[in-house]
């Protein structure tokens, strides 16, 4: 697949991510960036300098000390343990209002990692060292996926979310280099089953953003079998489906380099594609009439595939393939995706 323009991988980053407002008011200048890795860096950058004017978040840090004046909670243990009894002293520990949180501290290592890339625009690099000196009394903390579990946000700190989005991505495409000196940022463009969920969650998110006439999910379709289904049969989870008074439209969405194939110098479609999409069509007419005729979108992305096929009808299902070209501008994306389920634009 031919490159995804930088602009358009923000885009589909931020719709995958359900956070395309956010990703709106931190974008500015970054679609002029031409490098994956500075396109991050100037996100991350303009999304820290909001925050930092409206200052840093804070909560609650549990803290412990020995001390001869007892506050919060007191260690009986840990004051036994150290002998601190016989010495009019106590362990305890408290909580305290501070800026020294999970999401501040991954922020800030997230900025100085990223400063590290060899390959970064030496502008960026000094703007995200200057905005990490800012951080103050937060602490660094060396980077892995696990903390990113442990974060707890709410309704006013939101906004973090969608930096946070940004730093994981970041934590997750970044190697050392061969010196082990520097960092270089992973091409994640290339990673197949990476795409095809961020692809896959775009759809989705796009569809529930973009328009009104469906309702739009992502349901589990059961196996019309008698009685009980075995156990290991396989889950059929659809992509995207969209539902209104009078029509199911089921989208399986596709991220492949080469959506066709070639059989005896003919160009084919992938038949697995198709068979699994009408499975999806006819094992879920048991949901009830609006899934009768159900139709059946293969969307596939693409920058250098162009697929229109007309709807074809098998056992009352109308079926379609389509490709969406990622290589050309924003709104004609936009357009083209309303168009494929006939909402004009």
């Amino acid at each position: 697949m031919s490159q995804i323009p930088i602009e358009n991988v923000y885009y589909l980053l931020c719709y995958a991510w359900g956070q395309m407002r956010e990703g709106e008011i931190a974008e500015t200048g970054a679609s002029k960036q031409t490098e994956l890795v500075d396109l991050f860096a100037k996100v991350l950058i303009n999304g820290t300098e909001r925050v930092l004017k409206q200052g840093l978040d804070r909560g609650y840090v549990t803290q412990s000390e020995d001390t001869s004046r007892p506050r919060g909670r007191i260690d009986f243990d840990t004051s036994l343990k150290r002998a601190l009894l016989p010495r009019a002293r106590v362990h305890c520990q408290y909580d305290t209002l501070s800026r020294d949180v999970l999401h501040n501290r991954i922020l800030k290592s997230t900025l100085g990692d990223l400063a590290q890339v060899e390959s970064i625009d030496e502008d960026l690099r000094r703007k995200l060292l200057t905005l990490q000196r800012r951080f103050g009394e937060v602490s660094d903390v060396p980077l892995r996926r696990s903390l990113f579990r442990r974060v707890q946000l709410h309704s006013n700190n939101a906004f973090y979310r969608f930096l946070l989005n940004i730093c994981s991505l970041v934590e997750r495409n970044l190697d050392l280099t061969e010196e082990g000196e520097g960092r270089q940022f992973r091409d994640f463009l290339r990673d197949k089953a990476t795409m095809s969920t961020v692809f896959e969650d775009f759809v989705l998110n796009f569809y529930d953003r973009e328009q009104e006439v469906y309702d739009v999910s992502s349901p589990y379709i059961s196996w019309d079998v008698e009685g009980k289904p075995p156990d290991r049969l396989p889950r059929m989870e659809t992509d995207v489906v969209l539902t209104s008074s009078d029509r199911t439209i089921v989208i399986d969405t596709k991220f492949y380099e080469n959506p066709l194939v070639s059989n005896w110098e003919q160009k084919r479609y992938r038949s697995e594609h198709l068979y699994q999409l009408f499975s999806y069509l006819q094992n879920a007419e048991t949901k009830g009439r609006r899934w009768k005729d159900a139709k059946g979108i293969l969307l596939y992305a693409a920058t250098d595939t162009d697929l229109d096929e007309k709807a074809f009808e098998v056992r009352g299902h109308k079926m379609q393939a389509h490709s969406i070209d990622l290589d050309q501008k924003w709104w004609k994306i936009h357009d083209d995706l309303l168009t494929l389920v006939n909402i004009s634009t």
